[in-house]
């Protein structure tokens, strides 16, 4: 077979119909026409969707017997089931001439836009999935989500026919005669919830699942304890939504048709019903919109196979909350095997970013080529421990379970005077928490120690040895609003002997919801309310010498508003307010850390970025303030995504390869240097989509550069211009 028959740059079509039919040889599907299928006018693809912009990723030690050279893929388009729509898959294989029982490996996702002109090997994405595994006898398909890229219908956001549409996917690959029958799925953020939506459905083929940071209840992310995130409507009937619209339109000249039955789709408008209600009253909506994207139940009831769950602990884009404590949970399931990887990084893959940050997994592939070896395989293989745990200090240790099954639950008393004990006390008091105008808006990890006339803080003394805690910390607490509403932040911080401060926790809780319940409760100025606020999952580890401080404030958090900033009134002392922690002993394991990376340039930088938003329309402006504190003078830059332009500021562009880096001066040894770039989000329809800018390099010498921790940040577009959307 000639060389370009079989090489992973071939691009074939093949019209299948329903998930049984046989799969024509690669001869045949050589030979297809890039335009059969369902109709429509095809132009290149979408640029941001497939293309080699993936950084750092780390690759499997051993490179495995086939080569990617020898790898085919192609495109499969399946007729919907459920109604016809069209369902498409890319598929990688390896050399069909050596592997014909190869298990699959999927991503499904909204961010790939028609696969008929891609590169499948090469998209966001995939292309780790394709270079890792496929030379080890996998097969990696990607597939976009219902409504998106070459999909038909309408996007639901992880609706019912979304899941259907995966579903049969699934079936398809697992009974393709070239597969083993055995999938996995794969993916972080919307492309971790994928997985979910095929273990509810209780499909035979899914072995396993390896969510990242996915979203198994999107109303309890963007809703919870009654604090909407401000995202929250936009996400929902703007973001995912211009997805769908955007990369087809009359202005790209792609699939005008597939643009003008998704302009019609009523899914858009009771989605955003669904979503203003919800951040009008924190409920979820009569018409069990939110009820039927609630995958938990589901994968409870219906899923036989593995999870290998992996969590940023400071992801505060998917928050922690989504995955604790519902593992608990599925741990008591007997057809559900756990396993975790949970470490300080945050929206992102264990191996994304610069190792020598201390977060990210070097070996992340390899621990995951093991994983799939067994649970795809049945090899005898060692999987590694069940539990990965990375603490706030940035040390490893290894776990049968998380939250350590030994924890035991300790109780921290808030006292009058700014005390936080473990021991009772017959004094009472209170303390007023209000809106401090100077002190509105997050605090940033690491940060200052907040510190208001309006805020209330909570010390413990130096610990003599260090104090571990870790799960989902619950404030108790008895308080009086002075309003028709409510709402409380608190910070939980080390504090160290010096008394800087580090935030190892947060929670929010509108007074509304003073259980965590479903449903809003009338709030009556004066009238004591029994709160329980959790706090968002952690593993925390106070050093001896350091101390624990609460900070209850009415501040916002991850991106979350108080819709009702009257004050609140905590009482004090007598048992009446508590933080309850689970607390144990452990020690850091060398053999769950990942491989030591060497740094360079030897050089401290502590860095923090700022910006006006996460989600912008085309055309807007967004104001980044990079901060930068050396050790000694540096030169630092920001890498940008080269579709936003700079518009103003203290940096210079320049173009490196498929980077865009805002370069800045001197940052001078020893004092907080902060630089000021302005940058125009990109406009039109193919500009909808997620962009990940930093995080911040600095350098000594201007050619080695190292990563400054804590100043990555990801921002969404919804490409159509402001003026457009009536905002301007």
């Amino acid at each position: 077979m000639p060389d370009d028959e079989i090489s992973p740059t071939r691009r074939s079509v093949l019209r299948v119909m329903g998930a049984g039919a046989s799969v024509p040889t690669l001869s045949t599907a050589a030979a297809a026409d890039p335009t059969d299928g369902a109709g429509g006018f095809y132009q290149d693809q979408v640029p941001y969707t497939c293309s080699d912009s993936e950084r750092n990723y780390a690759e499997v030690s051993d490179p495995g017997p086939y080569d990617i050279e020898s790898a085919t893929e192609y495109v499969v388009d399946l007729d919907s089931e459920q109604d016809g729509e069209n369902v498409q898959i890319g598929i990688v294989r390896p050399d069909p001439e050596a592997v014909d029982d190869a298990p699959v490996i999927v991503r499904a996702t909204p961010y790939v836009g028609d696969l008929r002109d891609a590169n499948i090997a090469e998209c966001w994405g995939v292309k780790r999935l394709a270079y890792n595994f496929v030379p080890h006898g996998y097969a990696v398909a990607v597939m976009p989500v219902r409504g998106t890229g070459g999909a038909g219908g309408c996007m639901t956001l992880f609706g019912p026919a979304e899941r259907r549409d995966l579903d049969q996917a699934i079936d398809y690959l697992g009974e393709a005669e070239w597969s083993n029958g055995n999938v996995a799925m794969s993916g972080g953020s919307y492309d971790g919830t994928t997985p979910f939506e095929v273990a509810g459905m209780g499909n035979d083929h899914l072995k396993t699942i390896v969510p990242m940071s996915g979203v198994p209840d999107v109303h309890e992310l963007m809703y919870r304890n009654g604090a909407p995130e401000t995202r929250g409507p936009l996400v929902l009937n703007a973001l995912y939504y211009a997805i769908s619209l955007g990369t087809d339109g009359p202005l790209t000249g792609t699939r005008v048709d597939a643009y003008a039955t998704r302009a019609a789709c009523s899914e858009y408008a009771q989605g955003g019903f669904a979503a203003t209600y919800a951040g009008v009253t924190g409920e979820k909506d009569p018409s069990g919109y939110w009820a039927a994207r609630n995958l938990r139940p589901l994968v409870e009831n219906n899923y036989e196979g593995s999870i290998f769950y992996v969590q940023g602990m400071q992801d505060w884009n998917v928050d922690p909350s989504q995955m604790y404590p519902w593992t608990e949970t599925l741990e008591e399931i007997d057809d559900i095997e756990m396993r975790y990887m949970l470490g300080q990084f945050g929206h992102a893959y264990p191996d994304d970013g610069d190792w020598a940050e201390g977060t990210r997994r070097n070996d992340w592939a390899d621990i995951a080529l093991r994983w799939y070896d067994r649970e795809l395989k049945g090899k005898d293989v060692e999987v590694g421990p069940d539990a990965y745990v990375q603490d706030s200090t940035g040390e490893w240790r290894t776990e049968d379970t998380w939250p350590p099954e030994r924890a035991e639950t300790e109780t921290w008393r808030l006292q009058p005077g700014g005390t936080l004990s473990r021991e009772p006390t017959d004094e009472t008091g209170s303390a007023t928490v209000a809106v401090d105008p100077d002190r509105h808006g997050a605090l940033f990890y690491p940060g200052d120690v907040p510190g208001c006339d309006t805020c209330a803080r909570f010390e413990t003394e130096p610990f003599d040895a260090e104090y571990r805690f870790a799960g989902q910390p619950d404030l108790n607490l008895t308080v009086t609003p002075t309003g028709p509403g409510g709402y409380l932040t608190a910070y939980l911080l080390a504090v160290d002997p010096e008394g800087n401060g580090e935030r190892v926790g947060w929670g929010m809780l509108d007074l509304r919801y003073p259980d965590r319940g479903e449903s809003a409760r009338p709030v009556t100025p004066g009238e004591p309310l029994e709160i329980s606020l959790p706090v968002e999952p952690l593993d925390a580890r106070i050093p001896a010498g350091s101390r624990l401080a609460v900070v209850l404030h009415q501040g916002t958090m991850s991106g979350r508003v108080g819709l009702t900033p009257y004050p609140v009134q905590v009482d004090l002392g007598d048992g009446a307010a508590g933080l309850a922690v689970e607390t144990f002993k452990a020690s850091p394991d060398e053999a769950a850390a990942p491989d030591p990376v060497e740094a360079v340039p030897d050089v401290e930088v502590a860095g923090e970025r700022a910006d006006d938003a996460s989600l912008f329309t085309g055309g807007q402006t967004n104001r980044i303030d990079i901060t930068v504190d050396p050790d000694e003078d540096v030169v630092a830059r920001d890498p940008m995504p080269t579709e936003w332009d700079v518009v103003g500021g203290d940096g210079d562009p320049r173009e490196e390869g498929d980077t865009t880096y805002v370069e800045f001066g001197t940052a001078p040894a020893g004092e907080a240097t902060t630089f000021t770039y302005y940058a125009e989000a990109p406009t039109g329809p193919t500009a909808s989509g997620e962009y990940r800018f930093g995080p911040v390099e600095a350098s000594v010498d201007g050619d080695s550069w190292e990563t400054v921790a804590g100043t990555g940040d990801t921002n969404y577009v919804v490409g159509v211009e402001t003026m457009v959307l009536g905002t301007r």
